[in-house]
């Protein structure tokens, strides 16, 4: 994973061995606006994370071509089970893992996996998959009871989400294509949707009030269209459809990773 900024989230709270319980969204929002600039996988994230840990929390978070993860925990952990509370990641397209079946809300069928420990311990996780995503949380268990708190957890993301999530991969475009900037501010979609080819650049910022997106056809015509900037969850996008004209391969214009196959 590509680390990215490290985020100060929850200052101490009293020396007391009693749970607190983070806003996640909150803790998270800068990794959330970067996620949603990525565009795909979405940040499915609860809005509660309980706790048993003292001091200072920190997120950090990494995004690869096909996912990203979250991570909490102490300050300099980076990543490592030890001093983490809770890790969060996501992947386009895999399958739930883990020996016991749960289900989950709006009938999303999970996999849970209990807590293992030899020279260290393993968190138990819970891992489903929505929206053409597979998504797993793993966290630290408070008190007794990991699958329930694991379940409950998940049930609070797949609330949160859009709510045709569930049957989202049925509806997927049939060709998409994603690429993001290095420094994953900005990320260029090419997809194929209702018969129309879909031009979408999404940025952490709003960095113009428009946008001119332009593609290749497979003759080498070019088509452009400058779209307005407009608020898209935590990020901003401007968004261009433009016709289909037969098979062969679509190509953002300068941005040559970006293209799609159509037959």
């Amino acid at each position: 994973m590509v680390g990215a900024a490290v985020t100060a989230v929850a200052a101490a709270g009293p020396a007391t061995a009693v749970p607190r319980v983070l806003n996640l969204p909150q803790v998270a929002a800068t990794h959330i606006r970067q996620i949603a600039a990525h565009g795909d996988p979405p940040a499915l994230l609860p809005g509660r994370l309980p706790v048993d840990a003292r001091g200072r929390l920190v997120a950090t978070a990494g995004l690869t071509r096909t996912g990203w993860s979250i991570v909490v925990g102490s300050p300099g952990c980076n990543g490592a089970n030890a001093c983490s509370v809770a890790r969060f990641w996501a992947v386009r397209g895999g399958s739930p893992s883990g020996p016991v079946s749960v289900r989950l809300a709006r009938g999303v069928a999970g996999r849970f996996t209990p807590m293992s420990c030899g020279a260290s311990c393993a968190l138990p996780s819970v891992s489903f998959r929505v929206g053409g995503a597979t998504y797993t949380f793993a966290v630290s268990p408070v008190g007794r009871h990991h699958r329930a708190q694991l379940v409950r957890l998940a049930n609070q993301a797949i609330a949160a989400g859009p709510r045709g999530a569930a049957s989202e991969a049925a509806a997927a475009p049939a060709r998409r294509k994603v690429v993001c900037s290095q420094s994953g501010d900005s990320c260029m979609g090419i997809y194929l949707r209702a018969g129309k080819i879909v031009l979408r650049r999404t940025y952490i910022e709003r960095y113009m009030a428009r946008d001119r997106l332009c593609v290749r056809y497979p003759d080498r015509s070019r088509a452009c269209r400058v779209a307005p900037l407009r608020r898209a969850g935590g990020a901003w996008e401007a968004l261009a459809v433009f016709p289909r004209r037969g098979p062969g391969t679509y190509v953002v214009v300068g941005i040559p990773a970006a293209r799609i196959t159509v037959t």
